[in-house]
């Protein structure tokens, strides 16, 4: 189990996105449990341990602290 860190400014944004909000929020929840979500997750190239969840226009970009089992989620792009 891994917990999720979501940035304040981040989830106020979410709540802004209502036609992706409940699917961003599942998937904010499917992070928790598995580490990698199989055919959704893309590893950004550069970066250590960072990944992309892509919703529709939308993408989640997070980074996986794997000692901690800690997951911070700190940007999304449109």
């Amino acid at each position: 189990m891994f917990n999720v860190i979501i940035r304040k400014s981040i989830i106020k944004k979410i709540d802004k996105l209502k036609p992706y909000e409940k699917e961003i929020k599942r998937i904010l929840t499917l992070l928790s449990e598995t580490p990698i979500i199989k055919g959704r997750t893309v590893k950004l190239s550069g970066y250590e341990n960072t990944y992309r969840i892509r919703i529709g226009r939308i993408r989640i970009i997070y980074k996986i602290f794997w000692k901690e089992k800690n997951r911070l989620c700190y940007g999304y792009r449109l």
